[in-house]
């Protein structure tokens, strides 16, 4: 009776699963390994290449006391981000970027994703993106200070994900409110470089006008000067000649020498007569 029980308890403990039902329960333990790489730009703020398992948003801004630089986060040393600058993550199959009301922007392929102080949709990437955080902004002593551009690789489970295929795009809906804010920005911030480079061509102009004026003013002074010493030397020769005891024939003749070498003297300065 000993036996015959024991047999039976071995085979309750050695119950055998379907392989149909260990397949689905191995699947549904699975999880995919999305990472995302930003590779710098040339015309980035340096930074060196980050590389990040996206298990959760991965958030990106600005190096402080508490938040560190290092290679698995996407934190940098750039004073044109903000300290919550934007959020990369991967759901549902997909990555997404959102801009987190950052002061200077953060841009997919060269668009801006909100305006300044503003959280944006989340905006789907793909492999080979380029991304800018911030702009480059221009501080008082004249130095420029750069944003990150970053060229992004995007990957599951190794596989590089480019996005959905050509037949399987998602319908994509254009928020006319949207397009003329972004529209109403631009434009503003055209007409401010505008305004800045007339500003900039107006003080070169009166520069280049008070330089002329001092130019003008030194030439009137030198030719003056050269006149007045022509005219001392020719007072000088008469002063000679009416001191000697000349005839009135030698006197004419000494005046006229005189008055010769001051004409000599003047086309020579460049001093009309």
């Amino acid at each position: 009776g000993g036996e015959r029980r024991l047999k039976l308890r071995n085979l309750r403990v050695r119950r055998v699963w379907p392989r149909s039902r260990l397949a689905e329960i191995c699947g549904a333990m699975s999880v995919d390994v999305a990472k995302a790489v930003l590779i710098p730009h040339g015309k980035s703020h340096p930074f060196t290449q980050r590389e990040c398992i996206l298990k959760e948003p991965a958030k990106v801004g600005r190096s402080l006391a508490k938040t560190k630089i290092q290679a698995n986060n996407f934190i940098f040393d750039c004073r044109v981000l903000s300290r919550n600058h934007a959020l990369i993550w991967f759901q549902d199959n997909k990555f997404y970027i959102q801009d987190t009301k950052s002061s200077n922007g953060t841009f997919v392929n060269e668009r801006r994703l909100s305006p300044t102080g503003e959280e944006s949709r989340p905006t789907e990437l793909k492999s080979g993106d380029v991304i800018q955080f911030g702009v480059n902004v221009e501080g008082p002593t004249k130095v420029t200070h750069g944003c990150i551009i970053a060229i992004i690789k995007l990957s599951v489970n190794g596989q590089e994900y480019v996005g959905p295929s050509a037949h399987s795009l998602p319908e994509v809906t254009i928020d006319p409110n949207e397009s003329i804010s972004e529209l109403i920005r631009m434009i503003e911030t055209a007409f401010l470089r505008e305004q800045d480079i007339e500003n900039k061509l107006v003080h070169m102009h009166d520069v280049v006008g008070k330089a002329h004026t001092v130019a003008k003013d030194n030439m009137l002074a030198v030719v003056k000067e050269d006149h007045l010493l022509a005219r001392m030397r020719m007072l000088e020769n008469q002063i000679q000649a009416y001191s000697q005891d000349l005839s009135e024939d030698n006197l004419k003749s000494k005046l006229a020498e005189a008055y010769e070498e001051h004409e000599n003297f003047e086309v020579k300065s460049k001093v009309p007569s």
